[in-house]
């Protein structure tokens, strides 16, 4: 008893192959035209799932370098998380990781002071390219405090404020500007400074940074920075030469956003060129040694 055969579809020769047309249903031929493929290697790659998402899937790389980038309510959290354990007394250990906080030994803060454990938290810092103003301005007050720069506070003259942000620069810019001016014109030079500017509905437009006092010339510092905030009464200026550097950066941003708000300007902090690059140092090498920040 013979088998029955089916009969079979002929193959196209081999002249006829790159002429033989690929039949894909119509919606994934509609997906496929959108996507834009590079490469034959990318294709084999993309899974039909991803395909029907209309983007192709995030490596694990991908992801990572995603969270990493400039957020400024992260860095903001950032900040307030190491000020608020150097204030509580508690050393912070910064370090590169991806995690934004690590808690040792899975303990809590809190439970660690109740059982009298001590430990030290990790902090992870975002590479110097991801991050916002505040982070940087937490290394500009470190490094500026290995400069042994002093912290103040400088009120600021009505006129000299509304010069300030009538400047197309911004009222941050301008204010460098007019420091640096009065430095150089009492010292012959401009040593490293950093500020921030914070105005409220209660309370005035006024600086907070701190600067490099060379030795033997506090009067004329003085002096300087009184002159760049313009005529005013007692208690224009004053120094905090005890201040931990980074509760201080925390304590003169701690109304940033606040500020940029009421002065209508994104441009409110200024430093010298000698701090910003001593704060990219500073914050590279201590992502690489992961030092750790000890409560004065």
């Amino acid at each position: 008893m013979s088998k029955r055969t089916e009969p079979r579809t002929p193959l196209p020769s081999s002249g006829d192959l790159t002429s033989a047309p690929l039949v894909l249903p119509k919606r994934l031929a509609g997906i496929l035209a959108t996507v834009p493929f590079k490469t034959e290697r990318r294709l084999k790659k993309i899974k039909l799932s991803d395909i029907e998402m209309g983007k192709p899937k995030k490596s694990r790389s991908e992801k990572s370098r995603a969270r990493w980038r400039a957020d400024k309510r992260r860095d903001s959290e950032i900040l307030k998380f190491i000020s608020d354990c150097l204030r509580a007394k508690q050393p912070v250990r910064l370090t590169n990781s991806t995690l934004d906080t690590v808690m040792a030994g899975n303990k809590s803060l809190s439970s660690a002071r109740l059982s009298g454990t001590r430990i030290i938290p990790d902090v992870g810092l975002p590479h110097w390219d991801h991050t916002d103003t505040q982070l940087k301005m937490l290394a500009w007050g470190m490094a500026s405090s290995e400069m042994r720069a002093v912290p103040f506070t400088l009120h600021l003259n009505d006129l000299v404020v509304i010069n300030a942000q009538g400047d197309k620069r911004g009222i941050g810019r301008h204010m460098q500007d007019r420091i640096g001016r009065h430095l150089r014109n009492r010292l012959g030079d401009v040593p490293p400074f950093w500020f921030s500017v914070e105005a409220a509905i209660w309370t005035k437009p006024h600086l907070h940074g701190a600067v490099v006092i060379p030795l033997g010339r506090q009067e004329e510092v003085r002096a300087a920075l009184m002159a760049a905030g313009g005529p005013w009464g007692a208690r224009q200026l004053s120094f905090s030469v005890k201040r931990n550097a980074a509760t201080w950066v925390s304590y003169a941003t701690k109304w940033f956003y606040g500020t940029k708000a009421h002065v209508h300007d994104n441009s409110t902090t200024g430093a010298t060129n000698s701090v910003r690059s001593a704060a990219r140092d500073w914050h590279q090498a201590t992502r690489r040694e992961e030092r750790v920040l000890y409560p004065i």
